[in-house]
């Protein structure tokens, strides 16, 4: 907590999805049982994109990009090596990126990946990509799970409360 009140984050959500906004919600139900508030700014279509694009948001709930599919297509976006190159870090009107220690690696990582053709050595770049950016929580993959999908898979020790869809850290 900041001052003894939560800790507030605005998370940016596509409307014009609704299985965004029910990631979303599931996100608020379980960051609240850590004293985190989130608060949902659900915008559609362009607005959506222009504020994602000013940086106007703390957390984003976006789908996967081809870069994190086949990394061989749109491998800059990994990592910010330009300005306005990752979805995760942009940088604002002054067209500096302000990188932190790790981005760096990522950044490093990436530029080597694209410049070499040698499959050993890029399957080399990945694992390090991959460790650096689990280690600091870089992205958070989230799937959701039809509580249905609970039941008939007879899943054990499921807590009373459980709401209709289950979301899992993935």
């Amino acid at each position: 907590t900041a001052g003894g009140k939560d800790v507030e984050i605005v998370m940016l959500v596509n409307n014009d999805y609704t299985t965004d906004k029910s990631l979303a919600e599931g996100v608020v139900a379980q960051m609240e049982k850590l004293g985190l508030r989130i608060v949902l700014n659900g915008l559609n279509g362009t607005q959506r994109d222009a504020t994602q694009y000013s940086g106007r948001f703390d957390w984003l709930i976006r789908r996967n990009e081809t870069e994190l599919t086949s990394v061989v297509q749109n491998t800059e976006q990994l990592a910010p090596v330009g300005p306005k190159t990752s979805w995760n870090h942009r940088a604002p009107e002054s067209g500096q990126v302000d990188l932190m220690p790790f981005e760096k690696d990522l950044v490093d990582i990436v530029n080597k990946f694209v410049s070499t053709q040698d499959n050993d050595q890029r399957a080399e770049l990945m694992r390090k990509f991959q460790k650096i950016s689990t280690e600091n929580v870089y992205n958070v993959g989230l799937t959701e799970y039809p509580g249905a999908l609970i039941v008939n898979k007879r899943f054990s020790n499921i807590p009373q409360g459980t709401p209709i869809f289950m979301f899992n850290w993935a």
